[in-house]
């Protein structure tokens, strides 16, 4: 709710649109609403014909670590709760869990995710305050807390990153130039010339995306979703899949 406001209706009275706003060009391929700024200007984050709330505003830059690291891709199930969701918008508050089969070799896991005040468990890293925005790595011998997405953080056992320098290699690359807040710019450019990929490029972003879109199927239908990714297909629960894809407009298409 900083943000964005999310647990509304739609408005019933429309002020005039601002000079300049082309308002159909706006809307391109998603429902046709008269003009209003509770859609637009920043706000059509926690609207579902505009946005997709918090996991999906949020989630594919809280879950880049978890998505380098751990290859997320293809869970065979979701489960969410929320409060305050309207038929229009997203939840004030939302939990959601995914689970993710073995792959190449690794046991099965879960991610789980937490917004609108809604924390991991204190015990994860007892002393440690959560801030509002942040992430908790569980290993088997140690558990990682970084209070935000750009790097650093701090290890449950007190370890340092210098004392995995000579056992962890680095294997990722360093984001190109001196800004981080640029680096995307300068990947996109240098890989539009014939450079290496972006390090975000549709092979990384396109599954995590899959991933979160996949939490907001579940708290808009409020029970737990198994998924087939192969198919883009909910299993159990076929009512669900009318949010997989949506119906566009007149004169727009995908």
């Amino acid at each position: 709710g900083k943000w964005w406001k999310q647990g509304l209706t739609r408005p019933a009275e429309f002020p005039p649109k601002p000079a300049g706003l082309d308002w159909d060009l706006w809307l391109g391929g998603s429902a046709v609403r008269p003009y209003h700024p509770q859609y637009a200007h920043f706000q059509w984050r926690g609207w579902w014909d505009y946005g997709t709330g918090a996991i999906g505003d949020m989630g594919c830059h809280l879950l880049n670590c978890a998505t380098l690291a751990l290859d997320v891709r293809d869970p065979v199930s979701v489960r969410a709760s929320g409060e305050g969701a309207t038929e229009d918008t997203g939840p004030v508050a939302s939990q959601i869990e995914w689970q993710f089969p073995s792959r190449h070799g690794k046991p099965p896991w879960k991610l789980f995710w937490y917004d609108g005040g809604r924390v991991a468990p204190q015990d994860l890293f007892p002393g440690r305050k959560f801030g509002e925005n942040g992430q908790i790595i569980i290993g088997t011998k140690d558990t990682f807390h970084s209070a935000g997405y750009s790097g650093g953080g701090a290890f449950k056992s007190g370890a340092r990153r210098e004392d995995f320098k000579n056992t962890v290699p680095e294997t990722l690359p360093k984001a190109p130039g001196e800004r981080w807040d640029r680096c995307h710019y300068d990947e996109w450019i240098a890989a539009c010339k014939g450079g290496p990929k972006a390090y975000s490029n549709f092979d990384t972003s396109g599954p995590v995306t899959e991933v979160v879109l996949l939490g907001t199927l579940a708290l808009r239908a409020a029970r737990p979703l198994e998924w087939d990714a192969r198919k883009l297909r909910v299993t159990n629960e076929k009512s669900a899949n009318r949010w997989v894809s949506k119906r566009y407009s007149k004169g727009w298409k995908v």
